[in-house]
């Protein structure tokens, strides 16, 4: 809600320079939130959520209402950025795998609405030289190509389910009711108020009485159309089809969920996609200990194998020398005197021999 520079800037700037500043420069912040706030300092990012929840919440009621007080349509659009910026907050800090997932989804789609909505303002403004909503009524007469692609992507914008709005905003909510509920409800009015204020433009802007140029305004052209259909197709396919964006996301949020819980005492990390994730690491580091100590106990096993060998080998090596050295002893003692046997009288070595 402090950023009350953008509706400025964006209504200074050229149409160019408002589809960069909202498609990608306005992503770095909330990247950075990601990148750097929850991964490098998870406990103090725990720390602050309640803070920065509130601050989200706020942005969302107070862009709403915002938007739907003003009166240049540029201006309008660059407040619905503040509100949606709110929602990606909300489910960032809310430390959930919905709601991160939901931010990040809403981080995409609202880089592919507002850049198309920003778009259809600077056609409008080519052929009209004016934004103010006072000065425009009745286009559809006119232009019926241009207030169908403006409703399209308008609807887009609200959150119509079936459109890329939806996913996104249902997740950051999903995961701000699992972890900051109130904060969540609260933030449900802004999805009221942005209907409101962009339906409202639209019924000003679109319907009633064509008057003045209004009347004779030029519909979009092929080129403008080819410009825009890119977008319109993401539009309709991220909204029918987000599996497979939410399956690209689901391991990068799951392990920065894990990782935020694991450094920090905040219970909302608490999932059962995390808890399967630590099992899983654990699992794996008791097979690893449990294969190092079957090794170790094998190794120590076989040396003890070994040196049993070695040992009764040189046991037996022993034996079979000491029972050669008696047997040759033996033999040596009990060999008679040549002289004694000569005399007839024994020798005194045999003697003492035999008697030993």
């Amino acid at each position: 809600p402090f950023h009350t520079w953008l509706p400025d800037a964006h209504t200074q700037a050229p149409t160019a320079g408002s589809v960069i500043l909202a498609a990608i420069m306005l992503k770095l912040g909330t990247y950075g939130y990601l990148r750097f706030g929850l991964y490098l300092l998870p406990d103090a990012a725990a720390w602050a959520a309640p803070v920065l929840l509130t601050l989200g919440v706020v942005g969302i009621v107070y862009g709403a209402i915002a938007a739907a007080m003003q009166k240049d349509l540029k201006r309008l659009v660059a407040y619905s950025s503040v509100a949606h910026l709110g929602f990606i907050i909300l489910g960032t800090f809310s430390l959930t795998t919905q709601g991160i997932t939901g931010g990040l989804l809403v981080m995409v789609n609202h880089g592919i609405t507002t850049g198309a909505l920003f778009i259809l303002v600077g056609i409008i403004y080519d052929r009209r030289h004016t934004r103010l909503i006072s000065e425009l009524s009745g286009m559809q007469k006119s232009a019926p190509l241009l207030a169908g692609v403006f409703m399209v992507v308008m609807m887009a914008s609200v959150g119509l389910p079936g459109l890329n709005g939806f996913p996104g905003e249902l997740l950051s909510l999903l995961g701000a009711f699992k972890g900051a509920r109130w904060w969540g409800v609260v933030a449900v009015t802004g999805v009221i108020l942005a209907a409101v204020y962009l339906l409202w433009a639209y019924q000003r802007t679109f319907h009633g009485k064509a008057t003045g140029g209004n009347a004779t305004m030029r519909d979009m052209r092929p080129s403008e159309f080819a410009v825009l259909a890119p977008l319109l197709f993401l539009m309709v396919f991220l909204g029918l089809f987000p599996g497979p964006m939410i399956d690209t996301m689901e391991p990068s949020v799951n392990a920065l969920v894990a990782h935020v819980k694991l450094h920090s005492n905040d219970s909302r990390a608490n999932q059962p996609a995390v808890k399967k994730l630590e099992a899983l690491a654990t699992e794996h580091s008791d097979g690893e200990s449990d294969s190092k100590s079957s090794d170790k106990s094998d190794s120590t096993s076989n040396d003890t194998d070994s040196t049993d060998t070695k040992s009764s080998d040189t046991s037996d090596t022993k034996s079979s020398d000491s029972n050669t050295t008696s047997s040759v002893t033996t033999t040596s003692f009990a060999k008679p005197d040549t002289k004694s046997s000569q005399t007839g009288r024994p020798s005194s070595t045999t003697t003492t021999t035999a008697s030993a």
